[in-house]
């Protein structure tokens, strides 16, 4: 009877530890942002100012005016072109380590210069690694630095494995460059790194859901990742869906709602996969499926303001409503499930401090509403208490 009751307890132990979820977010390092503009470095003022950050996702920044900062670039020249994004990761893992040692981190995979990059045509051939030897180099010199620098100790107890950073993939059955480098990324994390996982965020396209649809669930079936973070993508591409069916949606009989209402439709269908945590019908118990929260400062007056007057789809309301919608969606899964969130670069929560406040809030299960704001359809919506922050 003893022995059951101890077999009991320790099942119960070990359930209880497998359900414990991260509060993950994305942090950027590196020399230069899409603008141009130099990245700030992590400190110890963000983390505080994001205390119920339990995990970070460092990745590297991507910029066609500083296309080498981080890359699979084997050519005569260098070995690699990677060096200082490490040295980056080292500096941000240091400062995370001294802030708090239980602090889990994700580390990116350096980006893949696709053949339609402009800016890298006459070097393209050196931008997708060439062998698995090269594909497992990064990994390599990855793992040496970091036990270098913090210990191996850091290495095993805080490093909860590898982020993918290409989000756009092929279907899994495809033979392709990417399809291979994946499998070959994927192969050497579950054979060398011990105990560590593979992740990847790909985006919902709510313009071709069925075909993303289709793509996600390829590689659910197959065991390359251990976890799948998926991006709604409707903040981002309101503009566009705006742009594109603007007639449509201003007017009083609404044609298409997928389009009118993307937060409805777009959140909805990844909610019902995070809740069977399965895409199309395919499920496999080894992949934890989650949801990238996704937030722009363009409530901020003053970013909105200097936002191209040709882009109807960003509003101060808009960002407001579908942020308002991602919160009512989601929040419910906070402890349950994985999540991810991606608030843009530091320069984004220098500048306006309330998106801290927003995933503080919504890794917190706050929900503070009572703002109603009528949107130019007449309907009426309660905004999220950090959004209502005008400068």
């Amino acid at each position: 009877m003893k022995k059951i009751l101890l077999q009991l307890c320790l099942l119960l132990v070990i359930s209880s530890n497998s359900s414990a979820k991260e509060n993950s977010m994305i942090w950027y390092v590196g020399h230069m942002d899409g603008s141009g503009n130099k990245v700030p470095m992590l400190t110890s003022s963000h983390l505080n100012s994001l205390g119920n950050v339990t995990e970070f996702i460092i990745s590297p920044t991507y910029s066609e005016k500083n296309i080498s900062y981080a890359s699979y670039r084997f050519n005569q020249g260098a070995y690699y072109s990677y060096g200082q994004y490490i040295l980056d990761i080292e500096n941000t893992l240091v400062t995370i380590n001294n802030n708090n040692p239980n602090t889990k981190v994700w580390i990116s995979t350096p980006p893949i210069i696709q053949k339609n990059c402009q800016v890298c045509l006459i070097d393209k051939l050196h931008y997708y690694p060439s062998k698995t030897s090269d594909v497992n180099a990064f990994l390599v010199d990855l793992k040496l630095a970091i036990e270098n620098k913090l210990g191996t100790s850091f290495w095993e107890n805080n490093v909860s494995g590898i982020y993918l950073y290409d989000e756009g993939l092929k279907a899994a059955h495809v033979n392709s460059k990417m399809t291979n480098y994946v499998k070959a990324l994927a192969r050497y994390v579950d054979t060398t790194y011990n105990q560590k996982k593979l992740m990847w965020a790909p985006y919902y396209n709510l313009e071709n859901g069925s075909s993303q649809a289709r793509i996600i669930s390829s590689w659910l079936s197959t065991n390359a990742f251990d976890r799948i973070d998926i991006q709604p993508n409707v903040i981002f591409r309101s503009n566009i869906i705006h742009n594109s069916k603007a007639t449509t949606c201003n007017s009083a009989i609404k044609l298409d709602e997928q389009f009118c209402e993307p937060d409805k439709t777009a959140l909805s269908t990844i909610k019902s996969w995070v809740a069977s945590q399965s895409v199309n019908g395919v499920r496999n118990p080894r992949v934890e499926i989650g949801v990238v929260m996704e937030l722009e400062n363009t409530f901020d007056s003053r970013v909105y303001s200097s936002l191209p007057k040709f882009d109807p789809g960003k509003t101060l309301e808009k960002t407001q409503r579908y942020y308002a919608n991602y919160v009512k969606t989601f929040q419910q899964f906070v402890g349950n499930k994985n999540f991810t969130f991606y608030a843009g670069t530091a320069s984004w929560l220098n500048f306006t401090p309330a998106l801290s406040n927003c995933i503080n809030d919504f890794y917190d299960g706050v929900n503070e509403n009572g703002l109603s704001i009528t949107w130019s359809d007449n309907q009426v919506f309660e905004a999220p208490a950090c959004t209502r922050h005008y400068y």
